[in-house]
């Protein structure tokens, strides 16, 4: 988070930012695949609380973000073939 491009989104900071490399030893926190980016991952974070959650490679943000749209309607398809 350098250079003059804050990249903060929710409640991260560049405290927490480095906090979270360490503690997820430089791997995407959904993944765990080693985050090649370390410059700049994706900062996961809560929409609606704005809570942040963990560093992700942005591939696998999308994925969530999506996961999180779509769940309620994916449970409605899934349970007709129960």
């Amino acid at each position: 988070m350098s250079g003059g491009h804050s990249r903060d989104v929710g409640d991260w900071t560049e405290e927490k930012y480095h906090a979270a490399l360490i503690a997820q030893s430089g791997r995407c926190a959904l993944c765990w695949e080693i985050l090649l980016n370390k410059k700049d991952p994706a900062r996961d974070h809560d929409h609606r609380t704005g809570k942040a959650r963990g560093l992700l490679h942005a591939r696998c943000n999308v994925i969530l973000e999506e996961v999180e749209k779509y769940s309620s309607m994916i449970g409605q398809y899934l349970k007709v073939y129960e």
